[in-house]
Order: structure tokens, then C-alpha cells, then sequence
């Protein structure tokens, strides 16, 4: 399992890189609204990680429990989301929706590593106006495995860290092991020396 504190220090240090695949994500989809929601531990909450299109205190204040609304029950269910008007949407449909989203169309997919959803992927508003399609969604599942693949690649690497230090631990230990048996050896041979030499006439 990939702990919030490690994944923070990731995207800490590949902040860059994130916005840059976001960016991609909404130019090659042709959208507006982006984001990249991560589930936070021990809370289990979703909250974003990086966004295009939407401000700092959107991006500084959303929050969604697990199974709870779209983004939640996508990280909960691990499967995409295609709602094409979500106004008429049995499960989330809402009469009226937030300004900021000009389309009642969005998709929503799980982001994995381990077969276990740690965060989800939102886009909203195709500038187009037009819904989103299967072809979207595949495009957008594609873009999901991508970043899935770079927190799995997070995950190798700090497990591999882990197995050095311990490796260099192990080694010191036998270190010192062998140190302190060559000790005992000298002695040994000492007072066997010291043994012969009193035993001559």
C-alpha cells in the first residue's frame, strides 16, 4: 500500500511533471476542467493533487469521502465513469449544476497501483460542448494507466530503498559479527601459544 505521506513527497518532488501530464490530459481531450483527486490515509478521503481549470481555493478546500458522489464511489468501485448528461443520470443526476461546468457531460476514472484505486481522474467541460464518448474515455483510461505507472513506479523504487538499507544493515551486523569471532580467534591462538611455552623443559 502507497502511504499519503510517501505520495506527497512524490508529487513534491514531480510536481512539474504532474501539471505537465495534466495539461496534456486536457489538450489532447479537449477540455476545460482537470483534476487528479488522491486518497488521503488514515482519512479515506479524496483530494486534489493537481487541476487545470479550476482555482487554488477549489483545489485547496474539495474533499470527497470514499463511496460517496462521483469521484468517492469511482475510487470505492475502481471502475471508470462515462455520464453523458448527468442531468438525467439515475444515480448522480442533478437539475442544476455548478456554473463553473458549461456541459452536463464528465468522466471520471480510478488511478491503481496494485489493483487498489488510490485516487481517481476528473475532466469536465469539452470545449466542443458535446458530450464525452467511448473513444474519450478509453483515451482518458490510457492517460489514467499512465499516471498509475508512475505511482507503482514510486512504489518500487521505496521498496527497493527499503531492501538496501536493510541489506546495509544485515552486512554490518555480519561485520561485526566477523570482527568480533577474528577477536576471539587471536585470543585463542594466544593463550594456546602462552600454553606451549610453559610446557618446555
Amino acid at each position: 500500500m502507497i502511504r499519503w505521506d510517501t505520495l506527497g513527497e512524490f508529487l513534491r518532488d514531480n510536481a512539474t511533471l504532474f501539471q505537465r501530464v495534466i495539461d496534456l490530459i486536457a489538450d489532447v481531450l479537449e477540455v476545460e476542467i482537470v483534476s487528479l483527486m488522491l486518497v488521503t490515509e488514515p482519512e479515506g478521503t479524496l483530494r486534489i493533487a493537481h487541476a487545470k481549470g479550476l482555482s487554488p481555493e477549489i483545489q485547496r478546500d474539495a474533499v470527497c469521502a470514499m463511496g460517496e458522489g462521483i469521484s468517492g464511489r469511482v475510487a470505492m468501485l475502481g471502475e471508470p465513469l462515462l455520464i453523458r448528461d448527468l442531468s438525467k443520470d439515475p444515480i448522480f443526476g442533478k437539475p442544476h449544476l455548478h456554473p463553473r461546468y458549461r456541459t452536463n457531460s464528465l468522466m471520471c476514472v480510478p488511478v491503481k497501483v496494485n489493483g487498489r484505486a488510490i485516487g481517481v481522474l476528473n475532466a469536465n467541460n469539452k470545449k466542443s460542448g458535446e458530450p464525452f464518448d467511448e473513444n474519450d474515455l478509453a483515451l482518458f483510461t490510457t492517460f489514467s494507466c499512465l499516471v498509475s505507472l508512475s505511482f507503482a513506479t514510486t512504489q518500487l523504487f521505496d521498496r527497493l530503498a527499503s531492501s538496501v538499507d536493510e541489506l546495509a544493515r544485515t552486512n554490518a551486523r555480519l561485520a561485526k559479527a566477523n570482527a568480533e569471532l577474528e577477536e576471539k580467534v587471536q585470543e585463542l591462538q594466544a593463550l594456546r601459544g602462552r600454553g606451549r611455552g610453559s610446557e618446555r623443559p
